[in-house]
């Protein structure tokens, strides 16, 4: 039996201001307002609370809000409001570790949000960048199984 371990994420949390802004967004991409770059240990109540004071909300929410942002992301938590996506649908990037330590940053190619040498320049030239749909998805839910999920840019919008 290969051996196993769990990872505290609880300390990756909080929202990040040193990654995200307008310089680094592309036309496409939503106003950075509505783009926060969340800890994966970030507690979604924590979270709530984040947006509140910002005038923003969740597109939707779980049932509960005791969870990580990265633990309801990886295993596609789901309110009740069958006219709109599961929460990963908010998700519009995925910073995580993979194997041998690698650090990855993920977006589908289709809804691109940052261009990639401003952010390389904020990410620092380690960092493997994906523009990629089938990357992101597969790490999108992966219950962990494409690394550990260290950060995700969530969009939010208007407060409703």
């Amino acid at each position: 039996m290969p051996p196993s371990f769990i990872v505290e994420t609880h300390d990756l949390s909080g929202v990040y201001s040193h990654v995200i802004d307008a310089s680094v967004l592309t036309d496409s991409a939503p106003t950075a307002k509505y783009l926060l770059h969340v800890g994966a240990g970030a507690v979604v109540e924590d979270l709530m609370r984040t947006l509140d004071l910002l005038g923003l909300a969740p597109f939707t929410l779980g049932g509960a809000t005791g969870q990580t942002i990265g633990g309801v992301v990886s295993t596609s938590v789901h309110g009740c409001d069958i006219d709109r996506g599961p929460i990963p649908h908010a998700v519009r990037a995925i910073e995580l570790v993979g194997p041998g330590g690698v650090q990855h940053w993920i977006e589908p190619d289709q809804r691109r949000i940052t261009k990639e040498a401003e952010l390389r320049a904020r990410l620092g030239p380690d960092v493997q960048i994906h523009y990629d749909g089938d990357w992101f998805d597969a790490a999108l839910v992966s219950m962990g199984s494409m690394g550990i999920i260290t950060s995700l840019v969530y969009e939010a919008t208007d407060q409703y």
